[in-house]
């Protein structure tokens, strides 16, 4: 979940954030392009809240678990080439 703050300034990126995530929703239905998928959103006192799927965990934390050992090639191939992916898809918007 994302909660943004309540200022003016955060009104206008959560706005351009939600219509941009509801576009690629829109354009992405079957989840196929790497793209986080936004869930839901509302507001709560004046805060624009995003409701995120639910993913495992951020490479930072992943890295931290493992004592910052680095990752092996086949994860780097993996990561690089859902990365690749996602940026092809957007490229087309």
């Amino acid at each position: 979940m994302k909660i943004t703050r309540n200022t003016e300034i955060d009104h206008k990126f959560a706005s351009s954030e939600s219509k941009l995530l509801n576009f690629l929703m829109k354009n992405d239905p079957n989840d196929s392009n790497n793209v986080v998928r936004l869930i839901d959103e509302f507001y709560f006192r004046d805060h624009h809240c995003f409701v995120f799927e639910l993913l495992y965990t951020d490479l930072f934390e992943h890295l931290k678990e493992n004592g910052f050992i680095g990752f092996e090639s086949t994860k780097i191939r993996n990561y690089a080439i859902q990365i690749l992916d996602a940026l092809v898809f957007l490229e087309k918007y």
